[in-house]
């Protein structure tokens, strides 16, 4: 019988963000190009397919001043179990750039602008996990104040979705600490599938967000932390700059140094007037202490962004280290500030270990100054014009609870030996009778050409007063 030959499945390829990026001598081979182009790209795949596909994933890229160079795949990441991943593609070029095509055979795709680097020189930068159904305020406040004092330079945070409330205190942080909002990258309607892609990305595209933080300071900061909203990296001295600069001297051929990381409950404020950050220092209450941590990187020595640390080689160039707890115990913790208790914890449930060694190291004095920091901005004549925006902040957590019931979910059928992606797809969020948000939105387009599909976002932005529920909008399509 003849062998019928059936053509192979389009590959749709979503593309968040395009970077100008300079990479050591020993990165990637094609850095022999003195202007490379990053692309921070997701798209549909399953580790048993990937690779019969390299074939079909080829195409071109093509600059504002005519250059073609061939792509190449350069990393892949995002959960074994997660049928979205990242997929990074870099194009070298001779000449530098602001647009880039990316097309097939037939000279089809899209013009996507080149992101350049920023110039000046910041000696530490945060990028914030994205945030999507985020309301924790009370934790947001303490990681914000905390990183500041401790001498963060700059941050940069990009919004799936957040309630409007937090979102309003977001926005007076804008200008108090330097902190950048951007809007995140939610994938569209993707031609031909059912599923809501960013339902099916490990952790809700942080890593993608992640990416455009990273690509946008490296040639910029001196040290990166990646850091969740409620993750703080504390050192003992109090001053993350000293420290980092320090434990560098020590290991100069570092690309990261992880800090260990200790999962803690905390009891929440009923209100604002009763919220402070030695308060909910002083109520927490560890539950692990990991086998991983949280990191300062070296982000010249990075080649794509990271949740934990750089122990994987594809995340750090070649011939740099991944410093681990082991040799920072004494440096500091991460204190992962996790779960959120409504009422005092039974005295048999705290841990006395941490509440008498982990405590020890961390710093009160940048406690303290964190603390004053927030009660000066919240005074009617000081910091903040609109005090109101604080006094608006939502007593109780809508979404928290849910999300920390899915998480539970997710990990005890992990924990019985089945495949799950962490992901939305696994979570079942109730949004009746919830409050409004501000959220990502984007005018998308679809270029279809039935072999590689190209999405892309254009005129990103963040729209407020929206409700909370995630939805994806269909693109604008382009066909061939």
């Amino acid at each position: 019988m003849e062998k019928v030959y059936r053509p192979a499945p389009p590959i749709d390829v979503f593309v968040a963000s395009a970077h100008l990026a300079v990479f050591e001598s020993s990165s990637y081979f094609i850095s022999a190009y003195p202007y490379s182009v990053y692309l921070n790209t997701m798209l549909p795949d399953t580790n048993q397919t990937e690779p019969e596909r390299r074939e079909q994933m080829k195409f071109k890229c093509i600059s504002d001043s005519g250059e073609v160079a061939d792509s190449v795949v350069v990393g892949i990441d995002g959960g074994q179990d997660c049928s979205w991943k990242n997929y990074y593609f870099i194009c070298g070029f001779y000449n530098p750039l602001s647009t880039v095509r990316l097309v097939d055979d037939q000279v089809f795709g899209p013009e996507i602008t080149v992101k350049q680097p920023i110039a000046r020189k910041i000696p530490l930068v945060v990028c914030l996990s994205r945030t999507f159904y985020y309301e924790n305020w009370q934790v947001m406040l303490t990681v914000l104040e905390m990183y500041k004092t401790m001498g963060v330079s700059e941050f940069s945070i990009h919004i799936l979705n957040v309630v409007k409330e937090v979102y309003d205190i977001l926005k007076l942080y804008e200008r108090e600490i330097n902190l950048k909002i951007n809007p995140g990258f939610i994938i569209p309607k993707i031609d031909g599938r059912l599923e809501n892609p960013n339902f099916h990305t490990e952790t809700m595209n942080q890593i993608m967000c992640y990416n455009d933080c990273l690509y946008s300071y490296r040639e910029a900061a001196e040290f990166m932390i990646f850091s969740d909203m409620d993750d703080l990296i504390m050192p003992e001295n109090g001053d993350l700059l000293s420290k980092a600069r320090s434990l560098l001297e020590a290991f100069p051929m570092a690309a990261g140094f992880e800090f260990v990381w200790a999962t803690s409950h905390f009891r929440l404020a009923p209100s604002l007037d009763q919220f402070s950050i030695p308060q909910l220092f002083k109520s927490l209450t560890v539950k692990n202490l990991e086998a991983y941590g949280k990191s300062i990187v070296i982000p010249k020595r990075m080649k794509s962004a990271i949740i934990h640390n750089v122990a994987g080689e594809s995340t750090r160039v070649f011939g740099y280290e991944n410093i681990n707890s082991t040799f920072t115990v004494d440096a500091g913790r991460t204190v992962h500030i996790r779960g959120a208790e409504t009422k005092e914890q039974d005295a048999a449930d705290k841990n006395s270990d941490f509440l008498t060694e982990e405590k020890a190291i961390l710093n009160n004095k940048a406690i303290k100054l964190a603390d004053s920091a927030l009660k000066s901005r919240s005074r009617t004549d000081k910091k903040f014009e609109d005090v109101s925006a604080l006094r608006s902040l939502p007593p109780t957590l809508f979404f928290t609870p849910q999300f920390r019931q899915c998480y539970t979910d997710i990990t005890m059928i992990r924990n019985a030996g089945t495949s799950l992606c962490a992901s939305m797809s696994n979570c079942r969020i109730d949004h009746r009778n919830g409050p409004k948000c501000a959220t990502a939105n984007a005018d998308y387009a679809g270029y279809i050409n039935g072999k590689l599909n190209f999405y892309v976002a254009n005129n990103l932005r963040i729209e407020e007063d929206t409700g909370c529920e995630l939805k994806i909008e269909s693109p604008a399509i382009f066909e061939l």
